[in-house]
């Protein structure tokens, strides 16, 4: 999923090139770059496509729509071992050939990394947050470039989540537990396609509600026979998790600078994340030097 830094996007793809991996980018429809031909020429050997279909916000649903068109346009288009979900503000930190390694050692596990329970709202006892008990219709415009409009649209949200406490609208009426995490996950096709079936499900549960792509991946998976499959199974939301190397301590998350690049190696993980090359770019170049090198030895 893409919306800005077009650049760091083409060197992403050309990390990414490899014989047993294919790409499926969706582009913003918020964006104005249109050079989708440019970013097809990159591969040598992934086959890839390119899509702007959605209009993408922050913390709405928009979010879990875009993801669901991804993974159905992937599987549609053939059987993967697994489905990788990253943004372009994501790198790998190793050649393609290693990070497939990781995962088909591991074939079968899901690398899905949430917390369990979920917070508790102050209204009542139960540990599930209001974001998806209650609707929420104004989620896509909680993020505009006036700070006005925000606080304007902050309080009439808050004062509608209000209204629907005291009627007692629940939209999870105890059908299910409730989890939240990190909606970057590597996933099976097994999995996949329970997700895809479930797409009418996840519609009528978290349209029109906020961070839905944080709860979505984590309800199916905890409440499903494939909790079992958990790579890891602490539900801390760990980067152990979903194997992507993230600094919550230092930002939210933290944009990592070229002087992490060897805390980011040591990490073992296979995606770090965030990675902006109009901050640093020269973590993001030493990275994309790093796996061209060990991609030319291999």
């Amino acid at each position: 999923m893409a919306h800005t830094n077009f650049e760091q996007l083409k060197l992403l793809i050309a990390a990414l090139d490899f014989r047993l991996t294919d790409i499926f980018i969706h582009i913003d429809k918020n964006s104005d770059y249109n050079d989708f031909e440019s970013l097809k020429r990159i591969p040598k050997y992934s086959y890839i496509e390119v899509f702007k279909e959605f209009r993408v916000f922050w913390a709405d649903f928009s979010q879990t729509e875009c993801e669901l068109f991804l993974l159905d346009k992937a599987r549609n288009h053939d059987t993967y071992e697994y489905y990788h979900l990253i943004s372009n503000a994501d790198f790998p930190t190793m050649s393609q050939k290693d990070i497939y390694k990781i995962f088909h050692e591991n074939l079968g596990k899901e690398f899905v990394s949430f917390r369990f329970p979920m917070n508790i709202w102050p209204f009542n006892n139960k540990p599930y947050t209001t974001e998806i008990k209650y609707f929420h219709v104004l989620s896509r415009y909680y993020r505009t470039r006036s700070k006005l409009v925000n606080k304007i649209v902050y309080c009439t949200e808050y004062f509608c989540v209000f209204l629907q406490f005291l009627l007692r609208i629940d939209r999870i009426k105890n059908q299910y537990i409730p989890a939240k995490g990190s909606n970057w996950f590597s996933i099976t096709d097994n999995f996949a396609s329970y997700i895809l079936s479930k797409k009418e499900w996840i519609y009528k549960n978290y349209h029109m509600t906020r961070s839905s792509e944080e709860v979505f991946p984590a309800v199916l998976v905890y409440n499903s026979e494939f909790r079992k499959n958990l790579y890891d199974q602490n539900y801390d939301c760990s980067n152990n998790a979903n194997q992507r190397y993230i600094d919550w301590e230092r930002g939210f998350p933290y944009t990592f600078r070229v002087e992490d690049y060897d805390e980011i190696i040591n990490s073992g993980l296979p995606f770090v994340r965030k990675t902006d090359m109009r901050i640093d770019g020269g973590l993001v170049q030493k990275l994309y030097d790093k796996i061209m090198a060990e991609s030319q030895a291999e």
